[in-house]
């Protein structure tokens, strides 16, 4: 029996897989098998990965797994759900931070307290906003910091009572 065109585009299509990268941040990479590229050094891929966990830029990526970019951009295009995978490992400080900061919460209190001014500004904001009637509102915001250096060059007259 004659195989179906449909069968032989199957096989075809499905390249030979070098080796998987498991990792419980993203989905399994699938590194494919290709005479004389670099990624069959199955090092340079995981460091070209822990770069990507500490949000390191492309370049510095690149630097740290000892690849060009020109290298970088072919693997990319070999494997295409690589870019997904970049972008998970690039969030992970971020992840790790706001772990930290919700942890510090517990312990501290002016820490929580600078937490909810930043995170439920309406709420807890230390700046104050003045509206005025009519069709704009404007809105002032003048840090102390500001005030201070308008005081001293004279521009910020106070009123007298």
């Amino acid at each position: 029996m004659t195989p179906t065109k449909k069968f032989i585009q199957e096989k075809a299509e499905k390249p030979k897989i070098a080796y998987i990268i498991t990792d419980k941040y993203f989905p399994d990479l699938e590194v494919v098998d290709s005479s004389n590229a670099w990624w069959l050094d199955r090092g340079k891929t995981e460091r070209l990965i822990s770069a990507f966990k500490i949000d390191s830029s492309v370049m510095e990526a690149c630097v740290y797994a000892g690849i060009t970019l020109d290298q970088y951009k072919y693997f990319c295009q070999v494997h295409a759900q690589f870019s997904t995978i970049k972008q998970l490992c690039s969030e992970l400080p971020c992840l790790q931070a706001r772990q930290e900061v919700v942890k510090g919460i517990k312990d501290d209190k002016e820490f929580s307290l600078k937490y909810l001014e930043r995170k439920r500004k309406n709420e807890f904001a230390v700046k104050q906003y003045v509206e005025q009637e009519g069709d704009q509102t404007i809105k002032h915001e003048l840090s102390t910091p500001m005030m201070e250096l308008l005081k001293k060059a004279g521009e910020l007259v106070e009123p007298k009572e």
